[in-house]
């Protein structure tokens, strides 16, 4: 009996051993509830095997075999999909199906459904909890993904322009499309690119010649011809005829040199002095040295075209356009009025007069004299001819700068104990007199003080005859200011004391004297009446060394009609600039899709997923990882392969734990153990019995 109590004892607590791995195996399931990608385990029980040895006797005296309780025979993982959720975040991914992602270590492969990846700061798509890369599949191989490897989207060149519209049959020769003065939404101007992505807006003119024929031309924004005109026929049917279907151009493409570069490239020019103003054979020999790139000319012109010099010698035409020596093309610039807007460099010879707008006076004005007095004063020569002392001057100048130096008087006209007035007269050099258009009034307001209320003082001058006409010269009005930089003009109990006279406003016409280019390539110069001026500032560009070749014009689609609004447009222009790298994303069949800024689009390999024909060989290592001692049971394949399934982009695999499973198992494993535990209190209540019946029979 005793025998038969112990294997009782023993068998309990196997059951509770047992019981409690069950719950710890429940346990591990509900505490991985929402980790991602994580599968449940089935914890499976194994019957201890009895023998007739520990076996009991029965009614016949024969042996029955018991068995030996219980133990754990084993575990599954529980490989059901679970459920999927969208995140929303690019580098989360989801398997609808049955296949893993795979994640590489070096050469080490793990297998995981746990699609939360990111990218670090090489490009590689990781996981973050453990830094595995996520692999891709290109030709049947494995490589790990990495989204910055292909940063840059190469440039495609420009070979096809289509050109759709109507020009009008019956326009006269000599018609323009688009017109000289379309505005800027109206021209025809089409945006190609070299095979480096260098854009070049080119502008398209046609111009009617005779019959039905059209010459086009190939502009840049700034009018120059960039390629050879050529020609167009739309014969008697209106459409372009076969030998003028298409016509294929080339040209070269130039970037500026930003203004802040160019002294980097350019030393600039020292000033060059006229010995004799206006003689240009002084500036024959001006040099332009660069140490990288070019310089841009064109013929003089209308529709010239583009050439380039990479520096040397120029001179300055007797129209002021800097000429290069070698080819007579003229240095280009850009305006300095539109910085956008390419010019022939140019600088004006001459330097415009002006006329003499203001006179200003200060100084004193005696209170004290005797009405009649002039200031300067008048006194008798030897031949008793009346001659002014110290005369006071000023020279003004009309609009074509001639020139007339005038005297000045002031003649005292009334003087009171109150008030003051003189009158101011001019004299020319033929003694021709003329007063300003109103007098000089001061007020007395204290003891010596004197007040000035005379206001808005002008004087008009008709310059004498014209040379050689005979006619009146031009006639010039100007202010007469009181007060100049803080003084004025003022009467006081004094002798009288003027200062002498400025004009302002007036000068002769000047001839160029000096010229100097500074290392930005600005041009300055400097005119024989002391004025100077800002001139171009040269133009230094880069040259593609892509120019755009074999480029098609193609005018199937244009046509030419009886009194038609002659209307072109170019849907068509292929090539593309280079692009950047700005995003990716996945394809439900694993395709990795690289997304740049000028619109393309590369795949980039499909994820890897991997198959099992046994998945329980998978060997659990944390982080919802497995791996497997026989590679061989591996298949590799990718989204949409057969059983593989589906990757969807944006969403994760949340646990395939169900709580309503988990809790119905720790139900019974709980009812289990507490069966276990009585049958367990109970055998030791027996065995303890036996043990006092016994110690009390002894």
């Amino acid at each position: 009996m005793a025998t038969d109590l112990l294997g009782t004892l023993y068998k309990s607590m196997s059951g509770l051993d047992s019981f409690t791995k069950g719950l710890n195996n429940l346990s591990n399931n509900v505490a991985n509830l929402n980790t991602a990608g994580f599968k449940a385990n089935d914890l499976f029980y194994r019957e201890l095997e009895g023998n007739e040895q520990f076996g009991s006797s029965g009614d016949d005296g024969g042996i029955i075999p018991d068995g030996q309780g219980v133990t754990v025979g084993g575990s599954k993982i529980r490989f059901v999909e679970g459920e999927l959720a969208e995140t929303g975040n690019d580098s989360d991914f989801a398997i609808s199906g049955n296949g893993f992602f795979i994640l590489r270590d070096g050469e080490q492969e793990f297998y995981t459904r746990a699609g939360q990846f990111e990218l670090d700061d090489e490009g590689y798509l990781f996981n973050p909890v453990n830094g595995y890369r996520l692999a891709k599949v290109e030709d049947g191989r494995l490589q790990d993904i990495n989204i910055r490897e292909q940063l840059i989207s190469e440039a495609i060149a420009s070979t096809e322009i289509t050109l759709r519209g109507v020009l009008n049959k019956s326009a006269t020769a000599g018609t323009r499309y688009p017109p000289v003065d379309a505005a800027d939404a109206d021209k025809l101007t089409v945006n190609v690119l070299d095979e480096n992505g260098r854009n070049q807006a080119v502008e398209l003119v046609f111009i009617k010649t005779n019959g039905s024929a059209w010459e086009v031309q190939v502009l840049d924004t700034s009018g120059s011809l960039l390629t050879d005109t050529f020609e167009v026929d739309f014969g008697s049917s209106g459409a372009a005829t076969a030998d003028t279907l298409t016509a294929s151009i080339g040209f070269e493409l130039y970037d500026r040199v930003d203004s802040d570069a160019v002294n980097e490239r350019f030393n600039g020019v020292d000033e060059i002095s006229l010995q004799v103003p206006g003689d240009l054979t002084e500036l024959n020999d001006i040099t332009l040295d660069i140490s990288q790139g070019q310089l841009l000319t064109r013929g003089g012109g209308a529709f010239e075209t583009i050439s380039f010099s990479t520096g040397g010698q120029f001179f300055i035409d007797q129209d002021g356009y800097f000429v290069e020596t070698a080819t007579a093309n003229r240095l280009g610039a850009v305006d300095t009025a539109n910085n956008g807007v390419l010019i022939d460099a140019k600088v004006d010879i001459t330097s415009f007069a002006t006329i003499t707008t203001a006179l200003n006076l200060t100084g004193t004005l005696s209170a004290q004299a005797e009405a009649g007095t002039v200031y300067p004063p008048v006194t008798l020569d030897a031949n008793g001819e009346e001659i002014q002392e110290n005369p006071i001057t000023v020279d003004i100048f009309d609009s074509q700068g001639n020139l007339q130096t005038l005297s000045l008087s002031f003649v005292l006209l009334s003087n009171d104990s109150n008030e003051v007035e003189y009158q101011l007269r001019f004299t020319d050099s033929q003694d021709n007199s003329f007063s300003a258009s109103s007098t000089l009034r001061f007020l007395k307001f204290g003891t010596d003080q004197f007040s000035l209320i005379s206001s808005n003082l002008s004087a008009e001058y008709t310059f004498p005859a014209e040379v050689g006409s005979g006619g009146p010269g031009e006639t010039i009005t100007f202010a007469i200011n009181l007060s100049n930089d803080g003084n004025s003009l003022v009467a006081a109990n004094a002798e009288s004391s003027i200062d002498p006279v400025s004009q302002e406003g007036g000068r002769a016409a000047g001839t160029l004297s000096a010229l100097r280019i500074d290392d930005n390539g600005q041009v300055q110069v400097n005119y024989s009446n002391g004025t100077s001026a800002r001139g171009p500032r040269i133009i230094f560009v880069d040259r593609s060394d892509a120019p755009i070749t074999d480029l098609n014009v193609d005018f199937s689609a244009l046509g030419s009609a009886d009194f038609a609004n002659s209307e072109i447009e170019a849907p068509n222009v292929n090539g593309r600039a280079s692009g950047q790298l700005s995003g990716f994303s996945v394809r439900d069949d694993g395709t990795i899709e690289l997304q740049y800024s000028n619109e393309d689009v590369v795949e980039d390999g499909r994820i890897a997923l991997a198959l099992f024909s046994n998945e329980q060989a998978l060997i659990r290592r944390g982080d919802a990882l497995f791996t497997i001692d026989d590679i061989g049971l591996r298949i590799l394949g990718s989204g949409k392969d057969g059983a593989f399934g589906t990757v969807i982009s944006g969403s994760i695999e949340r646990s395939n734990v169900e709580l309503s499973r988990e809790f119905a198992d720790i139900i019974i494993v709980q009812r289990g153990f507490q069966a276990a535990s009585q049958v367990l209190n109970v055998t030791n209540e027996l065995i303890e019995e036996l043990y006092n019946s016994t110690k009390g029979g002894g």
